[in-house]
């Protein structure tokens, strides 16, 4: 007996297509306006009480700070593409993760530094509280590593089964 794989891959309902992309862009979305008020922020660095996490790890200037900008750029692109979708998915879940985990750390000590995301409100130019700050980028995280979950799940329950049928190949296959 020879067992064959019969591939019974149905497309993605229309539906969840739909949503996981949408999440895809909402996710890119953040990670690009993140990444942007990184690379032009809206506050003078010069200004020592506005130094935020970002700034203290990658000083301004500095290859590593670029490099970590279009990391985030490119992730938002990658998302928007569509190519390998769930591994980009995986990918930005990690991310945040990182982010998350650092956002925690801050926040256990007693004078955190803002994140680096927007850490001024831009119409007055006053620095905003960086504990509620922290706590505020640190529900957005959690409610996109929620989303990118979300969206993960909704590609992958879209497929089915291969199935394996156990048929006799005709004997005249069998000996070519």
């Amino acid at each position: 007996m020879v067992s064959t794989t019969v591939s019974t891959t149905k497309p993605f309902p229309r539906w969840q297509s739909v949503m996981a992309w949408t999440i895809c862009v909402l996710i890119a979305a953040l990670l690009f306006v993140a990444a942007w008020a990184k690379w032009r922020p809206p506050y003078p660095l010069a200004i020592p009480q506005l130094r935020t996490i970002f700034d203290d790890t990658f000083p301004p200037g500095s290859l590593r700070r670029d490099a970590f900008i279009a990391i985030e750029f490119a992730t938002s692109l990658w998302l928007i593409a569509g190519w390998q979708r769930r591994a980009a998915l995986v990918w930005t879940a990690l991310l945040f993760l990182g982010f998350t985990g650092v956002l925690g750390y801050e926040l256990t000590k007693p004078d955190p530094r803002a994140c680096g995301c927007l850490p001024v409100n831009p119409e007055t130019g006053q620095a905003i509280n960086p504990r509620a700050m922290l706590w505020q980028s640190l529900t957005r995280n959690l409610v996109a590593l929620l989303a990118i979950g979300w969206a993960w799940l909704l590609l992958r329950t879209g497929r089915g089964a291969p199935e394996t049928t156990n048929d006799q190949a005709p004997p005249d296959e069998t000996r070519r």
